[in-house]
């Protein structure tokens, strides 16, 4: 590969994740989903899902991490 394919890869991934802080950014701050990650809006669901809320709760914490919401919240 040629130096000029190399910088425009690296070029487009910068791109995409600033695109993709900038939209995790909107969709935590002014989306209803913010009303959803609660401390209560996620307990009464961990406690709807039964047996499969210790994984639901390990995915949920995994998009939560990459979404930059808070870990308080979902601690």
């Amino acid at each position: 590969m040629s130096r000029k394919q190399i910088n425009r890869k690296a070029i487009v991934k910068v791109i995409a994740l600033v695109v993709f802080i900038i939209s995790a950014v909107y969709v935590v701050r002014y989306s209803p989903v913010k009303n959803f990650l609660t401390t209560e809006a996620l307990g009464g669901f961990l406690e709807d899902m039964g047996f499969w809320a210790p994984v639901v709760f390990m995915v949920i914490y995994a998009f939560g991490v990459c979404l930059f919401v808070p870990v308080f919240s979902l601690t």
